[in-house]
């Protein structure tokens, strides 16, 4: 029961201890990536998906921020075009695996060929970050990430926006969970996602108040003194 709840708890708020904890059992994961110079990154899962994915982008655009969109191919499939418009505006791609089902769920072969699958509908033009399906895999996944050349990145601040928390708790909870070497995981794609339209503005606000700047997953890493939280 104390194990399920914390799990549970662990959806809605990531305390430092917990990242540490990750970093421990999950090394190969990336939770947090700090640095000296007020780097985060914003991430968006799920899409591409209109019309949030487009407001969103256009928020970005109003900042001046840069983000990390972890893109489903199926949905790629859906929507075309999407790809090459984040990419000009100077945003980066990840992959969020070829369809929603857990990656937890997959046996090695499936979660190899999701991956592959996800790959062939960005048109190979995604970056080498992976997220997997319902953020857990099963043992050994990150062993495959790796092998395909992928870093597995989950992340430092989540508060479950795609299940429509209240947004009072939001606001603190990212707030809270916001500094440098942040990562920031929020939804645009698959269903209602106006709380991350709701959300975005804020959290962009907090960090200019702080001096933190919004980068992609690839300049954060890149900027990093540790992955390490």
């Amino acid at each position: 029961m104390t194990a399920a709840l914390a799990v549970t708890f662990s959806w809605f708020y990531q305390p430092r201890f917990l990242l540490k904890v990750v970093n421990l059992i999950a090394p190969g994961i990336v939770m947090c990536a700090p640095n000296d110079r007020g780097y985060f990154a914003l991430t968006f899962d799920d899409g591409p998906n209109p019309p949030y994915t487009d407001e969103v982008l256009a928020i970005l655009d109003r900042y001046g921020a840069q983000a990390t969109f972890f893109f489903m191919g199926t949905q790629v499939e859906k929507h075309p075009g999407y790809v090459d418009m984040v990419l000009a505006r100077g945003h980066e791609i990840g992959n969020h695996m070829y369809s929603s089902k857990a990656a937890v769920f997959m046996s090695d072969g499936e979660f190899e060929r999701s991956i592959h699958m996800a790959e062939r509908a960005f048109g190979g033009l995604g970056s080498r970050f992976l997220r997997p399906a319902g953020a857990l895999a099963r043992p050994g996944a990150v062993a495959i990430a790796e092998s395909l050349g992928y870093k597995m990145v989950l992340g430092s601040a989540y508060a479950s926006d795609w299940l429509q928390r209240p947004l009072w708790y939001m606001r603190w909870a990212y707030r809270s969970m916001l500094r440098s070497g942040s990562i920031v995981i929020l939804h645009d794609g698959r269903g209602n996602r106006t709380a991350a339209l709701k959300l975005l503005p804020e959290i962009l606000e907090s960090a200019r108040q702080r001096g933190l700047v919004s980068v992609t997953l690839g300049t954060l890493i890149e900027s990093a003194s540790s992955l390490k939280c």
